[in-house]
């Protein structure tokens, strides 16, 4: 009789403690947005009509090298199926202007980097709901920050609509022409 109690406790303790460590880890790193959100992003040009965004910083020595890689691996074998915008959203506003282009460009030319002033980073990264850091006195290149990638789709004048959000680092060329 112990032993069975023993044993249920023990089962459901581990599923309870192993959900509540899976959430914790997943957490931070999902963007709480859903697909079909309008977001204004003035910084975008009309057209092409569908975008990929990503945020991060020029420095990053985890995420940013691995998703903008893959972005390019993705572009170069075999492309994109509709033309599409890619774009790196600075989010160390401490940085110089120049330096997220730059960044972007070196994965690919193509590619545009994009800086906002602070009041608009922090504004656009709460309504796509990703958890940023505070970026005064810089970020360490150390930093590790949600590697979301959000497809976009424009809709009128400055107003695009979220159609996906991936994982930038995991992401397939498969899982990307399903949603274009």
């Amino acid at each position: 009789m112990f032993e069975s109690n023993h044993r249920r406790l023990w089962s459901g303790g581990t599923a309870l403690i192993g959900s509540m460590l899976g959430l914790l880890i997943a957490l931070p790193w999902f963007p709480m947005a859903s697909s079909g959100k309008t977001v204004q992003l003035e910084f975008l040009q009309s057209e092409p009509d569908q975008a990929l965004l990503f945020f991060g910083f020029p420095g990053c020595g985890e995420i940013c090298p691995i998703a903008m890689e893959r972005l390019h691996a993705i572009k170069s074998n075999g492309g994109f199926p509709v033309p599409i915008q890619v774009g790196l959203v600075n989010i160390a506003a401490d940085l110089p202007a120049f330096t997220v282009s730059e960044y972007a460009h070196s994965f690919d030319p193509e590619f545009a980097g994009y800086h906002l002033d602070l009041g608009k980073l922090r504004s656009l990264a709460q309504d796509l709901g990703l958890n940023l850091p505070a970026t005064e006195g810089g970020i360490s290149t150390r930093f590790s920050h949600p590697d979301a990638l959000f497809l976009l789709q424009h809709v009128e004048d400055e107003s695009w609509s979220l159609k996906q959000i991936f994982s930038a680092t995991r992401l397939t060329r498969q899982q990307l022409l399903k949603n274009l």
